[in-house]
């Protein structure tokens, strides 16, 4: 259950967040983040024992890769995408940004 409750806050934070960045590509990796939480919440309430506390159901097998679903795929897609979207995106300041 507590899995649960962090991922509903998890969610929400993303979509609060996704409405308000000004990068598209941003608000592209949010979004993808969210739907992956969410489709495994969707699992959580409709697999028993259900209510919040279900099975979520991993069906995709690739070799000796653990087993996973579509919605853990756009999670790690998602979150992959926004870490090296960040460090692309930020660079050194210089001296003279530093000190105005």
């Amino acid at each position: 259950m507590a899995l649960t409750i962090v991922a509903t806050i998890a969610v929400a934070a993303l979509l609060i967040a996704t409405f308000r960045t000004r990068v598209t590509f941003t608000a592209v990796t949010y979004v993808a983040i969210a739907t992956g939480a969410t489709g495994n919440l969707i699992d959580r309430f409709t697999q028993p024992p259900h209510g919040g506390s279900g099975h979520v159901t991993d069906f995709i097998r690739i070799g000796s890769w653990p087993t996973f679903n579509v919605a853990d795929a756009f999670v790690v897609c998602g979150a992959v995408a926004l870490v090296v979207h960040t460090f692309l995106q930020s660079k050194p300041q210089t001296e003279s940004e530093i000190k105005s």
